[in-house]
């Protein structure tokens, strides 16, 4: 019954932050997963045990990840209150503009919302699922971004190393060693990307020019030259000169 459900998870709740305060780590300081990509006919289900859960232990974090099903604002809405972070997938929930408001006003609440992508193609596009990822959070002021990405291990969970490559494993293994892929390489420049962006707000303050370039920067990226493979470049050699101006 959804109340025993509810109960439940509540008391799931309750073991874990018990496990993570006799690890020593504060209820600041974890987010709890609650529910991944769940089908909408268990809405209301998710309603009444996130209630439940925040009114027994208001101060664990709890997060939805919601993706694979496209599911209406209005659920959103509803759970919103008993839900501190939101990992969004960017296929669905970064287009209507009931989605980007409301992710505006979670982030503005001081709740996180993070997007993720999980692609698991090589022929998935580099510059696009990869160089691009770190300036999507960039573009839409968002907490953070995610990549989720299945890796087997040596204990046999999963394809052997061998049969990975064609799955697009994101890094391979060379016995204790880890090789980065070209999609890896591509994810670490565009975080290397908005690491200078962060950099240039942290020497530079609230100037004018400074919000002017950074608004330019994601505008050119992913409007008007997002054609163009070379513009996260040029947008950051022009953060890296404007860090070494105000940093003087």
């Amino acid at each position: 019954p959804p109340e025993e459900k509810a109960k439940r998870l509540a008391e799931y709740v309750k073991a874990t932050k018990h496990i993570m305060n006799e690890a020593g780590i504060a209820d600041a300081d974890y987010n709890l997963e609650t529910f991944d990509e769940p089908d909408p006919k268990r809405h209301a289900e998710i309603i009444a045990a996130h209630k439940a859960a925040k009114t027994a232990y208001p101060g664990v974090k709890l997060t939805l990840t919601m993706g694979a099903h496209r599911t209406a604002i209005d659920f959103f809405r509803k759970v919103a209150d008993y839900t501190d972070s939101w990992v969004l997938w960017d296929g669905y929930y970064f287009q209507a503009k009931e989605n980007l408001d409301f992710n505006a006003e979670q982030i503005a609440k001081g709740k996180k919302v993070w997007h993720y992508t999980c692609s698991t193609s090589p022929r998935t596009p580099l510059y696009r699922e990869y160089r691009l990822h770190a300036w999507f959070g960039e573009r839409y002021g968002l907490s953070g971004n995610q990549i989720f990405w299945f890796q087997d291990c040596m204990g046999g969970y999963g394809p052997p190393d061998f049969k990975v490559c064609t799955f697009g494993g994101l890094v391979y293994r060379n016995f204790g060693n880890t090789i980065p892929s070209i999609r890896y390489m591509n994810l670490r420049q565009g975080v290397q990307d908005v690491k200078y962006l962060d950099k240039l707000r942290e020497v530079a303050g609230d100037r004018e020019e400074v919000r002017d370039f950074l608004k330019e920067a994601v505008r050119k990226v992913w409007v008007t030259e997002m054609h163009d493979q070379t513009a996260p470049d040029r947008m950051r050699e022009q953060a890296a000169e404007l860090i070494l101006k105000y940093a003087r």
